[in-house]
C-alpha cells in the first residue's frame, strides 16, 4: 500500500454534511403516501447546468451532441423558467482558465459574468464547475516548465496540467483565490474539479469536443514527474534495483531507467502492475485531497460536490470510487455520479451506482446523482429511480432530458425523497481484480450476474479498502459473485465474518485467489473452522455456494414489503424511514412509510 493510501485510511471521515431542502413541483416538503399518511423527509436538491457554445469544438460529433442537448441553451429565459418549474433550483456554470485569463495576469470575465448574472436575475442560484487544469495557450507553450499529462504507450501528450508536477497544486491555489475574487456573492454551490477530461476524479483525457482540449488516450503515466515520482516510490521501498528485479522479474539498470509498465498493462508481472497501481492511486486520492483542501479555503461554507464519472474501474482512470467517496465525507461534499442511467436498464445501472452510494453512506457523504449527457425518454424513470433507490439527496439532469421526457419527470420528481436504503446484503467489488488487469476477470460478466441478482432483490456494493474500514459489521450477508483476488488482510476479514458474523455467498465457480501470496482462501478459510457448504445447510453464518440466485432468496429478502405489485414486474428498495417499489414497464414507482404494525 502506498504511503500516501495508508496515511489517507488513517484519518477518521465520519461526519455527514447535511443536505439541504429543494423548492418541487407539489410546494410542501412532506410526502404523499398511498395510504394518505405523510411522511416529513428531506426533497433532495435539483441541478441543472449550461455549457458556453464559446467553449466547443462544434466539428466534433459530441460537440454537436452537447448542442442537440440544449446546453448551450440552459441560459435563455424560456428554457429558465421551465425548468425552475420542474423544481431546479441551482444552474451550474462552467468556468475555464483558457478562456478567463487570456493574457497573463489579465483576466476577462465578461462571458462568465454575463452567463451567471442571466442564471440569478432569473431567481436560481449559481453553481461552479472550474477547470483550472486546462491552461491558456499563453501558458508554458512549449511544456518545458510544467510538465502535462503524457501517455505512456505512444508519444502522445495532451494540454492537461499533470498532478506529479507540484507546480499544479500551486496554480489552483492561485487560480481559486482569483475566482473567488472575482464571483465573490454569486457562487451558491462549487464542484470540486480535479482533473481529467471533465474534472472528475480522474486522470483519463480523451475528449476532443472542446476548443481548449487534446485526446491523448491510452493511460497517462508517463510525463516526467509522474516517472520521477514512481522512481521515488520504488526506491523507498525497495532499497535497490536489484531487489526491485527480485520482485518484479526484471533487468533494470537503475532506478533513473523507465520504469512505467508498458501496455498492454497484463503482460506486465503482477508484482509490477500492483506497485504501479497503488502508487497511481494514491497520487490521484493525494492531489484530490490537496484540492479540495484548497476549494474549503477559498469557498469557505458554500456547499460541493466531488465529480465521479466512468462506469468501471481502470488503471487508464486510476480511481477507486470508495476511496473517493470517502475523500468527499472527510471534505463535507457531495459524492456525485456522473454516470446516472448510463447502461440503459435500473438493474444494470444499479452495480455503478450503488457501488458510489454504499461508500458514501458508509463514510458519511451525502450521495448525488448527475446524467453524463443524453437520457432518452425511455430511459428517464430509470434514472429518477436510481436517485430515489440510493438515497440521492442531489439529483442533477439537463434540460432536453427533462422536456423530452416531460410526463415522466412531472409525475415522478415530486414523489422523490431523500431516503438511503437499508439492506443486510452486500455484493463484492473486485477493484484489484480490474485495476490490476487480472486475467479471467470479466467486467461484463460481474454485470450482468449483479444484474440478475438485483431483479430478486436489493444489495450494497463494498470492496477491500471499505472491508478494511470495518464495513462487514454492518452486513449480514456477503455475496461474491465472480472470481476474485483478495489480499491476505481482506480475506482474513471475510473468513472471521463467515465464522462469527454472517454469510459469504459464493456463485457458481467463484473461486478466492490470494494476491502475491502463495496462501490459498481454503487454508485461511481453515482456521476459522470453515468448511464450505451447499444452501440447503445454511445457518445464520459460514461458508455456501450456490448455483442459482433463487437459492439465496430465503435467507436474504426481507419480508417486510407491503406495496403491492399488482402482478406488474417490479424491483423493490427498502430505506431507513420508508419502502419503494419501481415498476419499469410502465415507468413509474411508488415510496411508502415503512410498515410499523
Amino acid at each position: 500500500m502506498s504511503l500516501n493510501r495508508r496515511a489517507f485510511l488513517k484519518e477518521s471521515t465520519l461526519g455527514l454534511a447535511a443536505a439541504s431542502a429543494a423548492p418541487l413541483l407539489a410546494g410542501d416538503g412532506a410526502v404523499a403516501s398511498p395510504d394518505n399518511t405523510a411522511a416529513h423527509a428531506t426533497r433532495p436538491t435539483f441541478h441543472s447546468r449550461h455549457i458556453p457554445i464559446e467553449h466547443l469544438n462544434l466539428e466534433t460529433q459530441m460537440g454537436k451532441a452537447v448542442v442537440r442537448n440544449g446546453l448551450c441553451d440552459t441560459i435563455k429565459p424560456d428554457v429558465l423558467k421551465r425548468i425552475r418549474d420542474l423544481g431546479v433550483e441551482l444552474v451550474e456554470m462552467r468556468v475555464v482558465w483558457w478562456e478567463f485569463e487570456p493574457e497573463s495576469g489579465r483576466f476577462d470575465w465578461s462571458r462568465t459574468l454575463r452567463d451567471m448574472d442571466a442564471v440569478l436575475n432569473a431567481g436560481l442560484k449559481v453553481g461552479m464547475f472550474a477547470w483550472f487544469h486546462y491552461p491558456p495557450k499563453w501558458y508554458d507553450p512549449d511544456h518545458r516548465l510544467h510538465a502535462r499529462l503524457r501517455a505512456v504507450d505512444r508519444d502522445a501528450e495532451s494540454n492537461v496540467l499533470s498532478l506529479w508536477d507540484p507546480k499544479t497544486i500551486d496554480v489552483f491555489d492561485r487560480l481559486m483565490g482569483v475566482a473567488a475574487d472575482a464571483l465573490k456573492g454569486r457562487l451558491s454551490f462549487i464542484v470540486h474539479a480535479i482533473s481529467g477530461n471533465y474534472g472528475e476524479f480522474h486522470y483519463g483525457v480523451s475528449a476532443c469536443h472542446y476548443q481548449f482540449s487534446s485526446p491523448t488516450g491510452g493511460y497517462l503515466l508517463g510525463d516526467r514527474c509522474a516517472k520521477a515520482s514512481f522512481a521515488g516510490t520504488l526506491q523507498r521501498k525497495y532499497g535497490s534495483v536489484e531487489a526491485l528485479n527480485a520482485a518484479w522479474g526484471t533487468k533494470m539498470k537503475s532506478f533513473d531507467d523507465d520504469l512505467i509498465p508498458k501496455l498492454p498493462f497484463s503482460r506486465n508481472s503482477l508484482q509490477q502492475r500492483d506497485d504501479c497501481m497503488q502508487w497511481a492511486t494514491g497520487s490521484m486520492l493525494d492531489f484530490a485531497d490537496r484540492a479540495c483542501g484548497l476549494y474549503k479555503k477559498h469557498f469557505p461554507g458554500i456547499d460541493g460536490a466531488l465529480p465521479l464519472g466512468f462506469v468501471g474501474e481502470r488503471i487508464e482512470t486510476g480511481q477507486i470510487k470508495s476511496l473517493a467517496a470517502k475523500l468527499a465525507a472527510k471534505h463535507g461534499v457531495t459524492a456525485r455520479w456522473t454516470g446516472c442511467a448510463h447502461l440503459q436498464s435500473f438493474d444494470r445501472s444499479h452495480l455503478p451506482a450503488r457501488r458510489i452510494a454504499s461508500s458514501a453512506h458508509f463514510y458519511g457523504a451525502p450521495f448525488g446523482t448527475e446524467a453524463a449527457l443524453t437520457i432518452n425518454a425511455d430511459n428517464a424513470a430509470n434514472a429518477l429511480y436510481e436517485s430515489q433507490a440510493n438515497g440521492a439527496s442531489l439529483v442533477h439532469d439537463d434540460p432536453q432530458n427533462m422536456f423530452r421526457a416531460l410526463a415522466v419527470h412531472e409525475r415522478l420528481r415530486p414523489k422523490l425523497l431523500v431516503d438511503p436504503p437499508d439492506t443486510s446484503v452486500a455484493v463484492f467489488y473486485p477493484v484489484e481484480d480490474e485495476l490490476l488487469s487480472i486475467d479471467g476477470f470479466s467486467w461484463k460478466l460481474l454485470l450482468r450476474r449483479c444484474a440478475d441478482f438485483r431483479r430478486l432483490t436489493d444489495y450494497d456494493v463494498c470492496d477491500s479498502f471499505m472491508i478494511a474500514d470495518g464495513y462487514l459489521k454492518t452486513k449480514r450477508d456477503l455475496i461474491i459473485p465472480v472470481s476474485s483476488h483478495l489480499r491476505e488482510e481482506t480475506a482474513c476479514a471475510v473468513a472471521a465474518f463467515a465464522a462469527k458474523n454472517g454469510r459469504v455467498w459464493l456463485y457458481e465457480d467463484t473461486e478466492l485467489t490470494i494476491l502475491l501470496n502463495p496462501l490459498t482462501f481454503e487454508k485461511i478459510a481453515a482456521r476459522y473452522g470453515l468448511t464450505e457448504h451447499d444452501t440447503e445447510r445454511a445457518e445464520s453464518t459460514g461458508l455456501y455456494r450456490f448455483t442459482d440466485w433463487q437459492q439465496t432468496i430465503p435467507y436474504i429478502v426481507p419480508t417486510e414489503f407491503k406495496i403491492p405489485s399488482g402482478g406488474t414486474s417490479c424491483i423493490r428498495t427498502m430505506h431507513k424511514r420508508h419502502e419503494s417499489c419501481y415498476y419499469p414497464e410502465r415507468q413509474d414507482f411508488e415510496i411508502r412509510q415503512k410498515f410499523t404494525g
